[in-house]
């Protein structure tokens, strides 16, 4: 069998042509603007479908949301890095973090405990819950000694827990509630 080197072409299908074939390395993911290639040399590098490097590292990458991308150091943190090649949270003690970015800022585990963190890192959580569900509108639903709550970007009690019997997430400002009746 012959091995074949491959090249990743980025093909418009608006204009039915390729826009670019110069993006070296094994594609890994692709976001609305850019692709994540890992070179044989373990290096991650994102760059923009027209081949222009936005930047590049050595730490295992994970994921991305939006303009977010989520790597892991070598010392097992969790962090993240925008498309402009600003970074996010490193140095964290955290176990884990969950995008996506939702009005600057992200889920995360520590303990066994989720929170809400800031981009810049401020806690904002008063206290670790048993689960946090996604924020939206600036809300996020928790889950806590099996009682489901609201909680604001800030760590504010928007619903208090316990009150109802089983939350979702707000969109646009509203969110189900369901509660038990006899």
């Amino acid at each position: 069998m012959v091995l074949m080197k491959k090249r990743n072409l980025v093909y418009n299908i608006k204009d039915k042509k390729i826009i670019s074939d110069d993006i070296e390395g094994a594609a890994i993911d692709f976001g609305d603007s850019f692709m994540v290639v890992s070179t044989d040399d373990y290096k991650k590098i994102v760059t923009t479908y027209q081949g222009k490097v936005l930047f590049e590292t050595t730490d295992y990458y994970i994921d991305a949301s939006g303009e977010y991308l989520h790597f892991e150091n070598e010392e097992g943190v969790d962090y993240l890095i925008d498309l402009k090649g600003n970074t996010y949270l490193e140095g964290n003690d955290f176990n884990d973090i969950y995008l996506p970015v939702e009005d600057g800022h992200i889920i995360f585990t520590k303990d066994e405990g989720f929170g809400i963190v800031s981009l810049e890192g401020q806690i904002k959580t008063k206290e670790l819950y048993d689960n946090v569900y996604y924020i939206n509108s600036g809300v996020m639903a928790t889950y806590d000694d099996q009682a489901f709550g609201y909680v604001d970007v800030d760590g504010n009690d928007v619903v208090e827990e316990g009150l109802y019997d089983l939350l979702y997430g707000f969109s646009d400002g509203l969110g189900l509630v369901i509660k038990a009746v006899e």
